[in-house]
C-alpha cells in the first residue's frame, strides 16, 4: 500500500527523521538548526512524497513491540499491534502474539474472530469467534490492570486498591495480552488510565466487532476517536464497565480533600516558587507530592463531580494551560529612540473545556490558593451552557478529547529570561550604532523596530498527557529612505530569528540586514516607475512574493472554519469543492512543524503538528482542520490550532504554506554563499534565457520584494503591492522599475504556472492576524516562478507611493 500514510510508535513520521538528520549533522559541529533546515531542503527538492506522516485520510498505525519489559524480561506476552485507519477510524486490526502463537483480527463490519498465526487450511478449523463471558457484577468479576506506575502518573494511585477491594479478583496482566483475555473469555474486564494511539487502534475495532464488548475510556468518552484517547476501560458487559467508571468517580469525589491534605498539607493545588524547572520534569521522576500530579488529580475529580452531576453529558476536552510570557520592543529613529523602549509580562493560568460541542473557558492567577477543581467545573459548566444553547445533540457528537501522548516536550530553547534581556539590549545597541553609520550621503533616514518575545507554556490534558515547551521570536524590521534631490525612495526588510546568542552574533546577523535594505533603496532611487498597463510574455515571481499570495489567497481560504460557514471560495454549502488549484506537477503543502517558521512542538489543542498537502497534482485534496472542524468534515486535525496567548480561543489557521514543484530547474552557477532572498539579476536573466523563455524578442517582468497585501478568501481574488520590478531581455541590461499592484484571481494564477527555478524556500516570517490574534507564521516556494499571461491576472504600475510602515 505504498499510497497509504504511516505512523508508528518507534518514531514513524518526517518530523522525527528531521530530528535523527540534526542529531547526526551536530556530531560533525554544524548546528542544529542548519542541519534541520538543510534536511528539509534536500527533502522538498528531491520531490519526495512523505508517507511517514498522517497526509493521508488512510493509514496504517504500528506498535511492533507492544510490552517490551515483556520482551527484555522473556515473558510470552508481548505482541505486534497493527490496525488502519480511515478517516480518523480504525477499519482493520491485527493482535498478534509470535510467542504465543495466537492471533486476533477484525475488521469492520465483518466481527471479529483469533486462532493460530499459521494461515493454511489445515489450520482453518482453529479460528474462533471472540466472544467475552457474561459477568455483570463487579464483586463476580475478575479485573486486569496495567502496571501501579500509570496510576501514579494521573494522581489517582489510591483507585487502585479501591478497586481490587471492590472486584472478585484484581491482577496485572498488562498491555494488549490482558485486553484480549476478555475477548477470548479469559477475563471480565481490562482498565489501563495511561494509553497513546498505537496502544489501542487495534483493540478499539476487535471490541467494536464482538457482540457485547465495550471499550470506553475512565470518563465514558464513546464514539469517534477512542483509539486516541489517554485511557481505556475494556468489559465484557455494558454493566460491568459503567459500574467499573462509576466506582471510579466517586472514589475520587470521595477522597479529594485526604489527596489535598496529604500533597500539601491541607492547601489548594499550588504553583511552587521553583515552577519553570519543575514542571518540566517527568511524572515518573517526580516527587508524590509534585504539583503537576496535584493538578491531574484536580482535574479528574472536576470532571468526575460534574459527571455525577450530569451522567448524560458527554465531555470532549478538558485542558489546563499555565504560562508566562514577557515582550520587549524598541523604535529607533535615526539613531534616537522615537519613545521609551516598551515590556510587557504576563503569567497566566486558563481552563479550556468542551462540552456536547459547546467550549468554555475559565481563568484564575497564579498564587497559592488557586482553587483548580472549581475553575475547572465553571469552565464546564460554562461550556455545557454553550452546548445547550447551541441544541447540539449530544448523543451523536464524536468525541474530540483524545490526543497523542506528548509527554513532557521541552521546545527548542531553554528558559533564560537573564539571556532573554541581554539578547535585547545588545541588539538594540546595535541597532542604534548602524543607524549612526549611515555611510552615504543619500541615505535620508533609516527607521528601525526591534522586537523580542519568550513565552513559556505548560499544557495538561484530562487524558493525561503533558506537553512543556518554550517559543523564543526576536525580530528587526527596517525601512530605509535615500534622497536625492527631491526623489525619495524608501525600502523595507526584516529579519526574523529565534534568539542572538551574542553581541558579535547579533552584529554578524544584522550587518547583511542593513546592508541589504539600504542596497535596495539606494537601487530604486535610480529606477523608473512601471507604466500603467507593462507589456510582457511571462511573469516570474520571486519566493517572498509568491508566499505571500500563497498564504493570502490558497491559505487563509484552505482552513476549515471558513470553509464550513460558507466564507471561503474553496467551499459550497459548508463543504470543500472539487478543484483545480495549479498545473499537475504542482503540489501546496502546509507544516506547523517546520522550525522556525511559526514552529510549535504542539498545537493549542494538544494535537502534534504534521506536514499535509492540501493540493496534490494541482488539484485541492484537502483543507487545515481544528478538532473541531475536523469532527464536522471527518477528517484527522492536523495540529493546527494557534491563539496568540492563553488568553484568547484557539484559531483554525495556515501556520506554514509553500509551494512544492514536482521538479525545479537549477539556478546555474548557484552556490551555498548566493542570498537566495535577494538574487543576483545576471543570475536571473541566464536562467530564463536557458530554458527558453527569452528567445526572440519575449521579455519577462520579475517581480520581488512585497509591501504588504490583501486577499479575500471568498472569491479568491488577491492583491500584493510589489516593490520592485524588473524587466529582463536577451541581450539587454535589466530594467529596474518601482512601485506596482499585481492582482487577480489565485486559482488562475497558480494555473498559469509553467516553470519552476531553484530550491524551495519558506523564509518569509512575519505575523499574521485573524479574529484579533496575530501568529507567527511564514510562506514561499522556489526560488522563482514562471508564470505565462492571464487576463484574470494583471500587474499594474500605480506611480510613487510611501513605503512600508514598520
Amino acid at each position: 500500500t505504498p499510497d497509504f500514510g504511516f505512523v508508528g510508535e518507534e518514531f514513524g513520521s518526517m518530523r522525527w527523521l528531521r530530528e535523527v538528520a540534526k542529531v547526526k549533522t551536530n556530531e560533525s559541529g554544524q548546528s542544529a538548526q542548519t542541519a534541520g533546515l538543510s534536511h528539509f531542503e534536500k527533502d522538498l527538492e528531491s520531490g519526495e512524497q512523505d508517507h511517514l506522516n498522517l497526509d493521508k485520510d488512510t493509514y496504517w498505525i504500528l506498535d511492533p513491540i507492544d510490552g517490551t519489559v515483556a520482551f527484555v524480561n522473556r515473558a510470552p506476552t508481548w505482541s505486534t499491534l497493527l490496525a488502519l485507519i480511515v478517516k480518523g477510524e480504525p477499519v482493520l486490526g491485527i493482535v498478534a502474539f509470535p510467542v504465543l502463537n495466537e492471533l486476533f483480527i477484525a475488521s469492520r463490519g465483518n466481527g471479529a474472530r483469533f486462532g493460530r498465526i499459521q494461515f493454511n487450511d489445515a489450520e482453518a478449523h482453529a479460528w474462533r469467534d471472540c466472544t467475552p463471558r457474561p459477568t455483570k457484577v463487579l464483586n463476580e468479576a475478575f479485573v486486569s490492570y496495567s502496571t501501579a506506575k500509570t496510576f501514579a502518573y494521573r494522581g489517582i494511585d489510591s483507585f487502585l486498591p479501591h478497586l481490587l477491594e471492590h472486584s472478585y479478583e484484581c491482577r496485572m496482566y498488562g498491555d494488549a495480552f490482558g485486553y484480549t483475555r476478555i475477548l477470548c473469555g479469559g477475563i471480565d474486564a481490562m482498565i489501563d488510565p495511561v494509553v497513546a494511539p498505537y496502544d489501542v487502534a487495534a483493540l478499539q475495532i476487535l471490541f467494536d466487532e464482538t457482540p457485547s464488548c465495550h471499550f470506553t475510556t475512565l470518563h465514558s468518552l464513546k464514539g469517534a476517536g477512542r483509539f486516541r484517547a489517554g485511557s481505556v476501560v475494556a468489559a465484557g458487559t455494558r454493566q460491568l464497565c459503567d459500574q467499573i467508571t462509576a466506582l471510579f468517580r466517586n472514589h475520587l469525589i470521595e477522597t479529594e480533600q485526604a489527596f489535598c491534605d496529604s500533597a500539601r498539607g491541607g492547601s489548594a493545588p499550588v504553583v511552587p516558587e521553583e515552577f519553570l524547572p519543575t514542571f518540566a520534569l517527568p511524572f515518573e521522576a517526580a516527587p508524590s507530592a509534585h504539583p503537576a500530579k496535584i493538578w491531574a488529580r484536580s482535574m479528574e475529580t472536576a470532571v468526575a463531580r460534574f459527571l455525577q452531576l450530569n451522567p448524560s453529558t458527554v465531555i470532549e476536552d478538558v485542558t489546563l494551560l499555565l504560562g508566562t510570557k514577557e515582550g520587549a520592543s524598541r523604535s529607533i529613529s535615526n539613531g534616537n529612540d522615537e519613545g521609551p523602549p516598551e515590556f510587557s509580562a504576563s503569567a497566566t493560568f486558563h481552563v479550556r473545556a468542551v462540552v456536547s460541542g459547546g467550549a468554555g473557558l475559565a481563568s484564575g492567577t497564579l498564587g497559592n490558593n488557586i482553587g483548580v477543581v472549581e475553575l475547572i467545573l465553571s469552565a464546564l459548566q460554562s461550556a455545557q451552557s454553550q452546548s445547550k444553547s447551541s441544541e447540539s445533540d449530544s448523543e451523536n457528537i464524536p468525541l474530540l478529547a483524545s490526543r497523542d501522548q506528548v509527554i513532557a516536550h521541552v521546545g527548542l530553547h531553554p528558559w533564560r529570561t537573564y539571556s532573554f534581556a541581554k539578547e535585547f539590549r545588545h541588539a538594540a545597541e546595535v541597532v542604534q550604532n548602524f543607524h549612526n553609520e549611515k555611510g552615504d550621503t543619500r541615505i535620508h533616514s533609516v527607521k528601525s523596530r526591534v522586537n523580542f518575545g519568550i513565552e513559556y507554556r505548560w499544557q495538561y490534558f484530562l487524558d493525561a498527557s503533558q506537553q512543556t515547551f518554550v517559543t523564543h521570536a526576536s525580530r528587526v524590521a527596517t525601512n530605509v529612505t535615500c534622497a536625492e534631490g527631491e526623489e525619495k525612495r524608501t525600502a523595507y526588510a526584516r529579519y526574523y530569528d529565534n534568539h542572538f546568542q551574542s553581541k558579535d552574533s547579533v552584529k554578524s546577523h544584522l550587518q547583511k540586514h542593513f546592508d541589504k535594505v539600504k542596497r535596495q533603496s539606494l537601487d530604486l532611487l535610480a529606477a523608473s516607475l512601471v507604466p500603467e498597463q507593462p507589456a510582457y510574455d511571462y511573469l516570474a515571481v520571486d519566493a517572498d512574493l509568491l508566499g505571500l499570495i500563497l498564504h493570502e489567497a490558497i491559505g487563509h481560504a484552505a482552513e476549515g472554519d471558513l470553509i464550513q460557514i460558507g466564507a471561503s471560495g474553496f467551499g459550497e454549502k459548508g463543504q470543500m469543492k472539487e478543484l483545480a488549484v495549479g498545473p499537475n506537477w504542482m503540489d501546496i503543502v502546509v507544516d506547523g512543524s517546520l522550525e522556525n517558521c511559526g514552529y510549535l512542538p504542539v498545537d493549542a489543542e494538544g494535537v502534534l503538528p504534521r506536514r499535509k498537502t492540501l493540493v496534490r497534482a494541482g488539484q485541492l485534496v484537502d483543507a487545515i482542520h481544528t478538532r473541531q472542524t475536523a469532527r464536522a468534515s471527518g477528517r484527522t486535525p492536523d495540529g493546527c490550532a494557534r491563539m496568540q496567548s492563553l488568553q484568547f480561543p484557539s484559531l483554525n489557521r495556515m501556520t506554514s504554506i509553500w509551494v512544492r514543484p514536482k521538479q525545479s530547474r537549477p539556478l546555474g552557477g548557484a552556490s551555498d554563499d548566493v542570498s537566495w532572498d535577494d538574487l543576483p539579476l545576471s543570475q536571473l536573466q541566464d536562467a530564463l534565457e536557458q530554458a527558453g523563455y527569452l528567445e526572440g524578442s519575449h521579455g519577462v517582468l520579475f517581480l520581488s520584494g512585497w509591501k504588504g497585501g490583501t486577499a479575500s478568501c471568498s472569491n479568491l481574488e488577491f492583491r500584493a503591492d510589489v516593490a520592485r520590478v524588473v524587466h529582463l531581455r536577451k541581450n539587454q541590461t535589466p530594467l529596474l522599475m518601482r512601485e506596482a499592484n499585481f492582482t487577480g484571481i489565485a486559482t488562475e494564477c497558480f494555473r498559469s504556472a509553467v516553470d519552476a527555478f531553484g530550491p524551495v524556500l519558506c523564509r518569509s516570517i512575519g505575523t499574521c492576524g485573524k479574529d484579533g490574534q496575530g501568529v507567527l507564521t511564514s510562506d514561499g516556494g522556489p526560488a522563482f516562478m514562471v508564470f505565462s499571461p492571464n487576463p484574470k491576472v494583471r500587474v499594474i504600475g500605480t506611480g510613487d507611493c510611501e513605503g512600508a510602515d514598520t
